[in-house]
């Protein structure tokens, strides 16, 4: 999984179901990561990846953000390619983190549908059969039909009711997505990291997903196809509520309109204290 609460919170809510029906669940995770998880109370079992350490992936999203809010997006979108290509080679380029994943004889894989492919990769390399989790279904990527007129593309702000130069543009952005056909690159990964095995292109190899976990909800999104392999999830990382500080439930008491709540999650701990503040 990418090395981010809001990547491992809804991974660690499937495993606990997992294991009510007997199964073992191991986290391939980064030693900071797995103490952030057991300074917030969470009990699991993993295997520690150092290059996970070396290349963190709080610390890319730290680092976009904080370059995004400089106003310098092209920029932050640039360092946000270059950090995950430092992490998934990096990842892949574990050799020692490889063998001990193989030694374990694992059955099968969960692995983070962040837009990424260094997760699905180890799989193939591993001989596992895998399931994609994330926020998210890729239709360039996973043959889900995706029609520009009335489908907003990812990130894009748009509604399903677009003005005609924002399908143009909407088209145009689904374009760019069928032609950035992964990240971190261009290249053949299998080919690279798995010489052993029959070459396969990186669309394929995400493919080979026998099924995906999203992490939405149909009632917030826009209607559009969902294939039969597809579960939609929401809530995966929700907790149960706990009582409100004295200050913060006086003030909902007292709130004879009712409040709104929203939730920026992990990521805002990532922004610069001038945005904070």
């Amino acid at each position: 999984m990418a090395q981010s609460k809001s990547h491992m919170l809804p991974m660690i809510a499937i495993s606990k179901e997992l294991e009510k029906l007997n199964h073992s669940v191991t986290f391939a995770v980064a030693s900071r990561m797995k103490t952030d998880l057991i300074n917030d109370g969470f009990n699991i079992s993993t295997i520690i990846a150092k290059s996970l350490d070396q290349f963190y992936f709080e610390d890319i999203i730290r680092e976009m953000v904080e370059t995004m809010m400089s106003g310098a997006r092209i920029r932050a979108l640039t360092e946000w390619l270059k950090g995950t290509n430092a992490l998934c080679h990096g990842y892949l380029n574990d050799t020692v983190h490889v063998q001990e994943l193989a030694a374990h004889h694992f059955d099968y894989a969960i692995v983070d549908y962040a837009p990424t492919l260094c997760f699905s990769i180890m799989a193939y390399k591993l001989n596992l059969p895998f399931i994609s989790l994330g926020a998210f279904i890729d239709p360039s990527v996973n043959r889900v039909p995706l029609n520009p007129s009335f489908m907003p593309t990812l990130f894009s702000s748009f509604t399903d009711k677009m003005t005609f130069r924002e399908r143009i543009i909407n088209t145009v952005r689904y374009l760019i997505l069928l032609l950035r056909p992964s990240v971190p690159s261009f290249e053949n990964l299998s080919e690279r990291y798995v010489p052993e095995k029959q070459s396969v292109s990186n669309e394929k190899i995400k493919q080979m997903s026998l099924m995906y976990i999203a992490d939405n909800d149909m009632l917030l999104e826009f209607p559009h196809p969902v294939p039969s392999n597809v579960i939609m999830c929401g809530g995966l990382a929700a907790a149960p509520p706990i009582q409100l500080p004295d200050k913060l439930n006086d003030f909902v008491e007292n709130s004879s309109d009712g409040i709104v709540v929203v939730s920026f999650g992990s990521i805002i701990k990532t922004l610069p204290s001038e945005t904070l503040s």
